[in-house]
């Protein structure tokens, strides 16, 4: 833009102007210009030029902590804050029934509106006593993530994120974290990259 301008004041013409929100173009390129590249003005001539603007990033927003909620309240919060719930559960001798046992994106982290939140909510003590420890999936693709767990006897929920400089179905991040003991046929929340 600066270099058009310079340009076309060095052949005694004025400039005008205007920008144009486009993405896959650098801010400050020129687009448009009129009258056309060629053709014959007098000296003072006004020339419109339209430059490309970046688009405005959305605004984030922080999701919260929906620990010791229950799916109701945990639901109309993730509502409220723009973001939409994926509801899964799983048996807990730690977590009331009915309430929040763990969310994916964890609280306070900043998400595009509209972005899924994972929760799982108890369903009480487990029936069946058998355990297995969550693996750690980050890093790992999405169907060798699921493969995974379900030869560990554990169920997955997928949540599509963005993030840049990440692979396609790439595991993003996971909850609950490694190493946690869960009892069998246990949902585990998988962050990843569509």
């Amino acid at each position: 833009q600066d270099d058009a301008i310079t340009q076309l004041r060095a052949f005694g013409l004025n400039t005008r102007t205007t920008t144009e929100t486009t993405s896959g173009v650098d801010p400050g390129q020129v687009l448009e210009q009129s009258p056309s590249a060629g053709e014959k003005v007098t000296r003072g001539t006004t020339v419109g030029l339209v430059v490309a603007e970046a688009p405005a990033k959305p605004t984030l927003t922080k999701v919260p902590d929906l620990s010791g909620f229950t799916r109701e309240d945990a639901e109309t919060m993730l509502t409220e804050a723009g973001l939409k719930a994926v509801i899964t559960e799983n048996a807990s001798d730690k977590v009331p029934e009915g309430v929040v046992i763990t969310q994916l994106p964890a609280a306070d982290i900043e998400v595009n509106p509209g972005q899924s939140v994972g929760i799982i909510i108890s369903t009480g003590d487990p029936a069946d006593t058998t355990t297995a420890t969550v693996p750690d999936l980050v890093t790992q693709t999405l169907a060798n993530g699921q493969a995974v767990l379900t030869q560990l006897g554990l169920r997955f929920e997928p949540i599509q994120t963005q993030a840049e400089g990440k692979a396609a179905t790439q595991i993003v991040g996971q909850a609950p974290a490694a190493g946690t003991t869960v009892p069998t046929n246990s949902a585990i929340l998988l962050l990843y990259v569509p």
